[in-house]
């Protein structure tokens, strides 16, 4: 019974890398309390969120009120209210139903999607700058299937050619995009 410590300190002498954790997680504790308060993922990093979304505003000031407000059908108890502004980042406003005096809005930074496409990608740049110069923006989804983790998209474009986009539903990046008849599914 001798060797085992009576009194805290006495922990605290022996096992000194106990309080070196603890002190140095303080930090950490910090950033999961901003997150919990803010509505932010616990394990993200909310003080970049937080920076982010603030540039964001800063950055897209002037497109909120030149730039024609999107409003999608769905069935939800909200409304849904998207903006999509020249900078590339889209502003997603939800209204409930049952309370449209409050709201949330949240910026998409679409740049971040490419980012991290590209830091994990050894040919991260040149498949970016191969699908923003060759591919059309897609006007309709003619039929969508999804097997396993793989989502396929049959879509038409202005031109009247159709493909089929596959996508991983997991990260919703796209795998293979092949040209294919314009029936559905």
């Amino acid at each position: 019974m001798g060797d085992v410590p009576q009194r805290w300190w006495q922990w605290m002498l022996m096992y000194p890398t106990l309080a070196v954790a603890l002190i140095g997680a303080v930090p950490q504790y910090s950033s999961w309390m901003t997150a919990a308060v803010k509505g932010l993922p616990l394990l993200g990093d909310a003080k970049y969120a937080r920076q982010e979304s603030d540039k964001a505003w800063d950055r897209n000031l002037d497109c909120l009120t030149n730039i024609e407000h999107i409003k999608p059908n769905a069935n939800t108890k909200y409304v849904i209210d998207l903006v999509p502004c020249p900078s590339g980042d889209i502003l997603v406003t939800l209204t409930p139903l049952q309370s449209p005096d409050t709201h949330i809005s949240r910026w998409i930074v679409t740049t971040d999607f490419f980012s991290d496409i590209a830091q994990f990608s050894l040919v991260g740049t040149a498949a970016a700058q191969d699908s923003s110069t060759g591919s059309s923006n897609p006007v309709r989804i003619i039929g969508i299937k999804k097997s396993g983790s793989v989502v396929t998209k049959r879509v038409q474009f202005p031109d009247n050619s159709c493909a089929d986009q596959t996508i991983d539903s997991y990260t919703g990046r796209q795998l293979n995009q092949q040209k294919a008849s314009c029936s559905p599914f």
